[in-house]
């Protein structure tokens, strides 16, 4: 079965930006981008490797805990 992956878009909590986060094993492999990532495949992004984060957030929409702001698909 191909890896799932999502996009969240991360608003009121540090700056503005997107979380990609693709399925590997039990846990999504996340990377942080500044820009939003729309256009043509080709143009390259810039991305900032985070923590790998659960599962959960492949479904997830909603506050984040601790403040840290809200997040949508």
């Amino acid at each position: 079965m191909p890896a799932r992956f999502v996009i969240l878009h991360h608003t009121g909590y540090g700056c503005e930006h997107w979380d990609l986060m693709i399925e590997h094993n039990d846990a999504l492999l996340t990377w942080q981008l500044l820009t939003e990532p729309t256009g043509p495949a080709s143009l390259p992004i810039s991305a900032s490797r985070l923590d790998d984060h659960r599962m959960h957030y492949l479904e997830y929409e909603g506050p984040v805990s601790q403040d840290r702001g809200t997040v949508r698909r």
